[in-house]
């Protein structure tokens, strides 16, 4: 029974270390990105919610360029192939139950204390491939993460990682 005990929790511990941040992706049956596609940029700043950092935006622009430069893609500025970058946060609503983790605290028969309800941003990131000469969305990708957390893109590594793990499943 020990052992066993000992495999549980090391099995817990490993995958709790090897998460990764959501994602999903979609794309149209038809869909291939062939080699040497020209493709360009776009990003809609009019939308860009207060609480999402600008410059994390400039280092997803850039890692995007970068995943599909290194994949032999050209990024000119009159392709009919578009690659639209979309951010958005949302805050989640998180309630504290560690407080609640003694049966027998000191407003026993009430089952909530909403002081200790807080929220959480949460940001969102989509990439879809839009071919401008069809009218069509070919593909998308969405992934989120929380601020702090190490899929945040502070930095240039971090961005690359985010947006390498949704253009890799293309």
């Amino acid at each position: 029974m020990k052992n066993f005990l000992h495999t549980f929790f090391a099995v817990v511990l490993l995958q709790s270390c090897a998460s990764t941040p959501y994602l999903k992706t979609n794309a149209v049956d038809t869909f291939d990105l062939s080699p040497n596609t020209e493709f360009r940029l776009s990003f809609d700043s009019d939308f860009l919610p207060a609480k999402v950092d600008p410059i994390s935006v400039d280092l997803i622009k850039k890692a995007v360029a970068n995943n599909l430069e290194s994949k032999g893609h050209t990024m000119t500025e009159d392709a009919p192939i578009l690659v639209k970058l979309t951010i958005s946060n949302e805050e989640k609503i998180q309630n504290d139950t560690n407080f609640y983790s003694y049966p027998y605290y000191y407003r026993y028969p009430y089952p909530y204390d909403y002081d200790r309800i807080r929220l959480i941003d949460e940001y969102y990131l989509r990439v879809s491939i839009f071919d401008s000469e069809n009218d069509q969305t070919l593909w998308t990708g969405l992934t989120r993460w929380r601020q702090n957390s190490k899929f945040e893109p502070s930095n240039d590594i971090s961005a690359q990682n985010l947006v390498d793990l949704i253009l890799d499943s293309i």
